[in-house]
């Protein structure tokens, strides 16, 4: 997969500018990049679980506990961007009820455990790493905003964010099928039913 600065020089050719051969070219196109390369990467990494993106972490209990509302609270890691799913630590007995917790700042809260395993979305700065279809995307969305800053087509720029946009919905579809649809435990609930479906929908 290409690095940032091949990312950089596909976006810039989607609005007609020249390659450049690092993001410290004394060049205005070089400059505009640089400076948004980073919020852009973070809002494509944002906008999906990206199965290349995610990361399990176990996190550590920090000792002062929120004033009000949650059991404790958790530091979040540095490359946190997105939460995908909270786990009581080990030891904790599974509930079919999703954890109560709540992100606030770069702090998890938690009811119900003092430890907690959490599945993430990372910052992954490696775009080597990243899988062809977001990279396509985010080269358009940075394309978008780099229309703006630096030719200030807003009508191009408009025209690249909704080409950003139909990458995004192929490149989140062809991602979304590389897990197994998720599966629906039948409890005694939804058994009763198929059971003894009579006794809900009357005789047939």
């Amino acid at each position: 997969m290409p690095g940032p600065v091949e990312i950089a020089n596909v976006a810039l050719g989607m609005i007609g500018e020249p390659s450049i051969t690092s993001f410290n070219d004394d060049l205005a196109s070089a400059r505009a990049a640089n400076l948004r390369f980073p919020t852009v990467r973070d809002a494509v990494l944002r906008a999906h679980v990206w199965n290349f993106a995610k990361a399990r972490q176990q996190l550590a209990k920090l000792a002062q506990n929120p004033p009000f509302g949650y059991d404790a609270q958790f530091q979040l890691p540095a490359d946190w961007l997105r939460m995908v799913e909270v786990n009581p630590g080990p030891g904790v007995h599974p509930s079919p009820i999703a954890p109560d917790y709540k992100i606030e700042g770069q702090r998890l809260l938690l009811n119900g455990s003092d430890t907690a395993q959490i599945i993430y979305i990372r910052r992954e700065t490696d775009t080597t790493k990243w899988d062809a279809l977001a990279t396509e995307a985010f080269a358009a969305r940075l394309a978008s905003e780099l229309a703006v800053a630096i030719t200030q087509n807003r009508t191009l720029a408009q025209q690249l964010f909704d080409q950003y946009q139909v990458k995004l919905a192929e490149a989140r579809s062809v991602d979304a099928m590389d897990e197994p649809a998720p599966q629906i435990e039948a409890d005694e609930w939804i058994a009763s039913r198929i059971h003894n479906p009579t006794r809900f929908f009357g005789d047939l």
